[in-house]
C-alpha cells in the first residue's frame, strides 16, 4: 500500500504489478507520472470522513439524511415534481425531479432504460436545484478559491481541465459526496433504497454528469447490491458482452463505437455496472458516448446528437447512441474483460493477458474516478478479474477488423 499524507486526510492507493498474476489462454484472432495531490481546503474536521484518491476537504457539517429529505420536500412544495422510472441492473429506479430544468440533462442518457411507472421502486432518487426552487441544503460556507480551482486553464492553450476537492462522508445513516467546486451533493441512505441529488443550478451541470447522470449515487448503490460501478465500456451480442477497460487513449471508445457501427449492442463507453452473482453480468447506466472532438467527428451519425455542441472548444463531446434502433441495451452476461491497445498494425489481434494486468487497467482509473472508493471495492475488482476471462486486444488500423475479433471473444 502507498500512503500519501495530504495534511488533512490520508489517501491510500494500491499498486498492482501489471505483469504478474494468472495468465489466461484465449482464442487467436481471425486474421492471423503520478499527478501531485492538490492542497486540501481548510475547513474544520469534526466528523469521520473517508477520503480516497482525491485529496480534498473534510467537513463536520454535511447535512443529515433527514435534513436533506426535508430540503427536498420543501423544494417539491414550491415547484412541480416530475417522476421517471428506469430498469437498471435488474432493479427498478424511480427518479423524482423538482422542476423541468433538470429533467433532460439528468435523464437523457438513461432513456434506453426507461420503463412504465411502477408502484414500488428498489431505489428512489430525489433531485432538485436551488435556482429552480429557492431551497438549498445547509452546507458549510465555501472558500471562493475552491470554486476557482474547479477550472484550470491548460498551459498549452488547449481545452480547460477540470478538478475539484471531493468531500466523502461515510456514517451509519448513509454516504455522501460533496463537490463544493461544482456546487453538487449526492447522498445515499444506508440500505440503498433512498438517495438525494442536489445542484445549485441546472445550468451548472457539467458535461460529464450529462454523460453519466447520478454517477456517485449509482456507485454507492452498486456496492449496496453487491456490484461495482467501473470506469470502462461494454459491447456485446445476444450471447453476452465484454467489459472494455484501460487508460485514456487505449482505444476503449474506439472499440465501443466501431462495434456499434458493426451492428453490435452497446452498453456504454465510459461507465458500466458489473457483478459476479448469480453470474457475471454487465449492466448499462448510460447510452451516451463521451469523446474528444476529433474522434466524435469521425462518427458522423453522432454529431446530430451532441449535447454540448456550442462548447466543444473546452469540453469533450457528449453524444447519444440510442438513435440506432435496438443498439443500446440494458444488461448482458459478462463473457470477458478486454484491455485494448493501439498496435500500429493493420489487423486486430488478441493476446494472452494476466488477471493482474487486467486489474491494473481496471482498478486505478475506477478508483480515481469514484471518490470515496475503499479497499473492499478494490477487492471486488480483483475478484472480478479472477473469475472472468481476461484478454488483451491489439487494435489494428483497419477498423473493420475490430468487431469480428470482439465477437469471437464473446462466443469463445
Amino acid at each position: 500500500m502507498l500512503r500519501h499524507e495530504t495534511g488533512v486526510a490520508r489517501v491510500e492507493t494500491s499498486q498492482v504489478e501489471p505483469d504478474r498474476g494468472r495468465a489466461r489462454r484465449w482464442v487467436r484472432s481471425p486474421g492471423g507520472g503520478a499527478v501531485p495531490p492538490r492542497p486540501p481546503a481548510q475547513l474544520p474536521d469534526r466528523r469521520r470522513v473517508t477520503l480516497m484518491t482525491d485529496p480534498g476537504t473534510l467537513s463536520p457539517s454535511l447535512p443529515s439524511i433527514d435534513a436533506i429529505a426535508d430540503a427536498f420536500e420543501a423544494a417539491a412544495d414550491r415547484a412541480p415534481t416530475v417522476d421517471r422510472w428506469f430498469r437498471i441492473a435488474d432493479a427498478t429506479v424511480q427518479v423524482r425531479i423538482v422542476g423541468e430544468s433538470l429533467v433532460t440533462p439528468l435523464t437523457r442518457a438513461l432513456a434506453h432504460l426507461a420503463i412504465d411507472p411502477t408502484p414500488r421502486a428498489d431505489l428512489v432518487v430525489h433531485s432538485w436545484d436551488t435556482a429552480g426552487s429557492g431551497v438549498a441544503p445547509d452546507l458549510p460556507p465555501v472558500d471562493p478559491k475552491i470554486r476557482e480551482a474547479a477550472v484550470v486553464e491548460a498551459p498549452d492553450g488547449g481545452p480547460r481541465r477540470w478538478g475539484s476537492p471531493a468531500i466523502v462522508s461515510d456514517s451509519a445513516e448513509g454516504w455522501a459526496l460533496w463537490r463544493p467546486g461544482f456546487a453538487s451533493l449526492s447522498m445515499v441512505a444506508s440500505g440503498g433504497e433512498r438517495a438525494w441529488h442536489w445542484v445549485e443550478a441546472a445550468a451548472g451541470i457539467q458535461y460529464w454528469d450529462v454523460s453519466a447522470p447520478f454517477k456517485a449515487i449509482f456507485h454507492r448503490w452498486a456496492r449496496e447490491r453487491g456490484m461495482q460501478l467501473v470506469h470502462g465500456g461494454a459491447v456485446g451480442t445476444d450471447e453476452g458482452a465484454v467489459l472494455i477497460v484501460g487508460s485514456p487513449g487505449s482505444g476503449k471508445s474506439t472499440t465501443s463505437l466501431v462495434c456499434l457501427d458493426a451492428g453490435m449492442q452497446y452498453l456504454g463507453d465510459d461507465y458500466v455496472m458489473a457483478g459476479l452473482r448469480p453470474e457475471p453480468r454487465v449492466h448499462s447506466v448510460s447510452c451516451a458516448a463521451k469523446l474528444e472532438v476529433p474522434q466524435a467527428k469521425r462518427y458522423s451519425h453522432l454529431m446530430p446528437t451532441i449535447w454540448n455542441a456550442d462548447r466543444l472548444d473546452e469540453e469533450k463531446a457528449v453524444g447519444f447512441v440510442d438513435h440506432h434502433p435496438g443498439a443500446a441495451v440494458g444488461s448482458r452476461p459478462l463473457r470477458a474483460i478486454i484491455v485494448p491497445r493501439v498496435s500500429g498494425l493493420a489487423n486486430t489481434t488478441v493476446r494472452e493477458l494476466s488477471a493482474g494486468a487486467a486489474l491494473f487497467a481496471l482498478a486505478p482509473s475506477t478508483m480515481i474516478q469514484m471518490p470515496g472508493s475503499r479497499e473492499e471495492e478494490f477487492a471486488a475488482m480483483a475478484e472480478m478479474v479472477r473469475h472472468v476471462p481476461t484478454v488483451g486486444v491489439d487494435l489494428g488500423s483497419d477498423l473493420a477488423t475490430i468487431a469480428p475479433v470482439i465477437v469471437e471473444v464473446i462466443h469463445g
